[in-house]
């Protein structure tokens, strides 16, 4: 319990600390944390041209800056006719520096540097005092012109390589200089210390850590400054005592989580831990690019990274890292996937790239796409994946159209012939298709060349989508010889559809010559078997693995008898 009183007391006193620091007339402040923001609300933020964050007098990283003394400066000119208020007025700041020379730190003048309020430590600051210290020079017209100064032999007082509080008050009547909160004595010349600030006209150039004098910039500040604010009032020594004892703020630092996301988006970032949360595009420095607790990035096509601070109201803490790792979709691809198949193709098989995916649509079924099974017409297939290494999805989807078998017939074919009955002319509808059987020659059937008994005539037919049909019409011819391959038996072609080797089997009543022959669907003839003696049982294997899928025509002609049967093949 003691623990925790004391804890609350410090606390309580660390508030009321904070609290006192005055903020009644504050037209802005530099606190430095990161960098060189106004955080006196009025957003009369700074550039910092060469400059570099540093430590400040409590040792906290990034929370000061630091000039070479060449080159370096902050620009506020932007706001510079805010600065240009008349008296009252009050300039704070901290200052560190070993170099006992010329150093401006903060200067209000007109484009060409004549006029204006100009602060300045160091020796040799006006040619008319000796061993200046801290010096202020104003002049807004030819009357109202002053310069006043602290001289002294013991340069430790400031350029001893620490930080120290200087604050100059314009009260309208006589300008005063605190160092550490010791009241200096001040030297004259060039006019009477009246006290009076800003006035300028025309003001354009408002800077720390250098002046603009004679259309120039000059007299560079050499070491570090931090926690500058301006006031449009004069301080009491109250205020001037408080500000000289303020204590270190200490901010907690923000947490945020690194996000791994998949693909080009935005991204909401939430950052806890706070109390006011501004959001940069840098570690250090810059301009926060939002206010808030909830960030949404802009689109990101890559990785990238955020910086969130916590500001408690009187200070600002460093920077948290949220790194954003944009994971790429995976890249899929379907492989040898046509846009396009016949309804009687035999199934395809699916691969996806990268392999280990999932496929799904209409007519599939694990890695294998039915073109039966699917829809005539229009039909998605889609290939699923997720990149085992960062959990990233992506569909990919391809158009496949089913194209039906055409439709076909046959005309100009007799159920019934004579043998000595005369050729007829086939047709077939669609046209443009082929003829095959026995006795077809052409677009012609010739009965006596069929010879008697029961012929099948084939119409095969390829449309302009590539698929093909065939259609059978069987006619009788007539004759007085009796049959050789028995009614019982018949022809028999198994299996079928087959994956190129099938069997044909059949049986004789007696010894008679056999003939086999297999046409494509272009009508040419692929397989023959010629003057084969065959009694009884006849079985024969004939292999057509070589030949493409499709559908093909086996004709059997034994003695003067023939028969025919479409056979498909599918790998």
């Amino acid at each position: 319990m003691k623990t925790i009183s004391l804890t609350f007391v410090i606390s309580f006193l660390s508030l009321v600390s904070f609290a006192q620091i005055p903020t009644n007339g504050l037209v802005a402040y530099y606190s430095f944390n990161g960098n060189a923001n106004d955080e006196s609300g009025n957003g009369y933020n700074g550039t910092a041209n060469g400059a570099t964050l540093a430590n400040d007098r409590f040792g906290n990283a990034n929370s000061a800056y630091s000039f070479n003394g060449v080159n370096n400066y902050i620009d506020i000119s932007s706001n510079a006719s805010s600065f240009n208020f008349q008296q009252p007025a009050s300039v704070s700041f901290w200052v560190k520096s070993s170099v006992d020379d010329v150093h401006a730190i903060y200067s209000v003048t007109n484009n060409i540097g004549d006029n204006g309020t100009t602060i300045v430590i160091g020796n040799n600051t006006t040619g008319t005092l000796t061993d200046e210290i801290i010096t202020i020079s104003h002049r807004s017209s030819s009357t109202d012109y002053y310069i006043a100064g602290h001289t002294t032999t013991n340069r430790n007082l400031l350029f001893d390589n620490n930080w120290h509080n200087i604050i100059c008050v314009f009260d309208g009547v006589s300008a005063k200089i605190y160092l550490d909160n010791i009241l200096l004595s001040l030297s004259s010349t060039y006019g009477t210390n009246n006290g009076n600030y800003g006035n300028v006209t025309n003001p354009t150039r408002a800077v720390l850590g250098t002046r603009y004098a004679n259309s120039a910039y000059g007299v560079f500040h050499n070491g570090g400054l931090d926690d500058i604010r301006i006031y449009n009032r004069t301080l009491n020594s109250t205020e001037i005592t408080e500000i000289y004892n303020e204590p270190q703020c200490i901010a907690s630092i923000p947490t945020v989580n690194d996000t791994s996301v998949c693909g080009s988006g935005n991204y909401t970032l939430t950052a806890t831990g706070g109390t006011t949360y501004l959001w940069y595009n840098t570690a250090t420095g810059d301009t926060s690019i939002y206010t808030g607790s909830t960030y949404t990035t802009p689109l990101l096509t890559s990785s990238a990274a955020y910086y969130v601070s916590n500001n408690n109201g009187s200070c600002e803490s460093l920077r948290d890292t949220v790194t954003i790792t944009v994971n790429s979709l995976p890249n899929l691809s379907i492989i040898d996937l046509n846009t396009g198949y016949c309804v009687n193709t035999t199934p395809i098989t699916l691969l996806g790239s990268p392999s280990g995916g999932v496929f799904s649509g209409n007519g599939v079924s694990g890695d294998l796409f039915t073109p039966a099974s699917a829809n005539i017409g229009s039909n998605s297939i889609s290939y699923f994946y997720t990149n085992p290494s960062t959990g990233c999805s992506n569909t990919i989807n391809q158009s496949v159209t089913i194209n039906n078998s055409p439709s076909l017939s046959i005309s100009g074919l007799n159920p019934n012939f004579n043998i000595n009955d005369a050729s007829v002319t086939l047709y077939g509808t669609p046209s443009g298709g082929t003829f095959v059987g026995t006795g077809v020659t052409g677009n012609s059937f010739n009965p006596s060349i069929a010879g008697a008994g029961s012929h099948t005539v084939v119409y095969i037919y390829t449309d302009g989508n590539g698929c093909s049909n065939a259609y059978c019409e069987t006619t009788d011819i007539s004759t007085s010889k009796s049959e050789i391959i028995s009614k019982e038996s018949g022809l028999n072609v198994y299996p079928n559809p087959n994956s190129g080797s099938f069997n044909v089997s059949f049986s004789l009543n007696k010894s008679e010559k056999v003939d086999i022959k297999v046409v494509n669907n272009l009508g040419e003839v692929i397989y023959t078997e010629s003057n084969r003696k065959a009694k009884g049982d006849y079985n024969n294997t004939i292999n057509l693995s070589s030949q493409p899928d499709g559908i093909y025509y086996i004709d059997v002609e034994v003695g003067e008898k023939n028969y025919s049967e479409i056979i498909s093949l599918m790998k």
